[in-house]
């Protein structure tokens, strides 16, 4: 599509095509909505997206997709509204937020275009992703991924497998939140310098938060085990000390003698709710 008032119609069936929107800004075309179509059949709970270098992919059936080209590196050639046959409508973006982007098993480097949050996937790679100034959602995946929120109200998610994550976060009200399997007595915290480590009970699994000891805007305000509980910045201190002071060996708090896993699951206790 040019410029104008663009509209693609997408039935099941059409296969894998390829979408490029190229428009040139002027004041009379600056209103202009470009609108992806889609026929009988067709809905968001058969969608995923996907990307792999500047385009965005969204399959919308096993065999069907649409490749919007350059998507993230040209803000003006981007599709406003995507039109469904039962009369709803999303956003691309609302639709990234909803489904999330899963990147490749490779090393990815993601980094936004533009303001609107952003939910990133990524793979089995040494990933780098990026968010915006929105509320974002971050998952790493398998490898040592680096995340980086912004200043929006960001989530952080953290899986069994998903390798050595390094955070950082510059402010906005976070969580960090482990998935199931995950419980609070799995978590071992301590100090590393100015950052906080959290480290899975025997397990290489570690979530590092760079500068957590700089600045409090470097804090990720909420952490929630996946057995439901919670544990507060504010609350966080009081576990590293307890666990400083018996300094298992690395992967966890298995070594630990029955009184000390005795004392250590009463301050445990204590801080996660």
């Amino acid at each position: 599509g040019y410029d104008g008032a663009d509209t693609y119609v997408f039935n099941l069936g059409d296969g894998q095509d390829t979408l490029a929107e190229t428009f040139y800004y002027t004041a009379a075309n600056s209103t202009d909505v470009d609108v992806v179509r889609f026929g009988e059949g067709i809905a968001v709970s058969g969608m995923r997206m996907t990307r792999e270098g500047s385009n965005l992919t969204l399959h919308y059936s096993a065999t069907d997709s649409i490749t919007f080209t350059n998507w993230y590196t040209n803000a003006y050639g981007r599709v406003e509204k995507i039109e469904f046959a039962d009369g709803t409508t999303r956003t691309v973006n609302s639709l990234e937020m909803e489904l999330g982007v899963t990147g490749t098993a490779g090393d990815d480097k993601f980094a936004p275009l533009g303001n609107d949050a952003v939910h990133l996937k990524g793979m089995a790679g040494n990933d780098v992703l990026s968010g915006t100034a929105g509320n974002d959602i971050l998952d790493g995946g398998e490898g040592n991924d680096s995340l980086t929120g912004g200043y929006g109200n960001d989530t952080y998610l953290f899986a069994k497998g998903d390798g050595q994550d390094l955070v950082a976060d510059a402010g906005g009200n976070d969580t960090l939140l482990f998935s199931e399997g995950i419980s609070a007595n799995d978590i071992w915290l301590q100090r590393n310098g100015s950052n906080l480590e959290l480290t899975l009970r025997d397990s290489p699994d570690k979530v590092t938060i760079s500068n957590w000891y700089s600045s409090t805007s470097n804090h990720i305000e909420t952490i929630k085990s996946g057995d439901g509980k919670t544990l507060l910045d504010s609350q966080v201190q009081n576990l590293v000390n307890s666990m400083a002071a018996f300094a298992p060996p690395a992967g966890g708090n298995s070594n630990l003698t029955p009184e000390q896993r005795a004392q250590l699951e009463v301050v445990i206790a204590a801080n996660w709710q």
